[in-house]
């Protein structure tokens, strides 16, 4: 998840404004972790923040269906 926001476009990003990018972003900053505390964040991420953020990626899925098309 922290690659994919580093990844997609700023426009993209910003047709999902629900979605938290830039803590997801940061997160990347952090892996893998390294000692206690960055495993910490890693947990909180699982626990707290991907349910979240998994369910506003499957409502934006269904309303734009077209961020979700891949062309090669």
């Amino acid at each position: 998840m922290a690659d994919t926001a580093r990844n997609l476009p700023e426009d993209v990003r910003g047709q999902m404004p629900r979605v938290d990018w830039e803590s997801w972003v940061e997160l990347g900053e952090h892996l893998p972790p390294q000692g206690a505390k960055a495993r910490a964040l890693v947990w909180t991420v699982i626990e707290a923040w991907l349910p979240p953020a998994g369910q506003e990626l499957r409502r934006y899925r269904r309303q734009l269906p077209e961020l979700w098309r891949f062309e090669m």
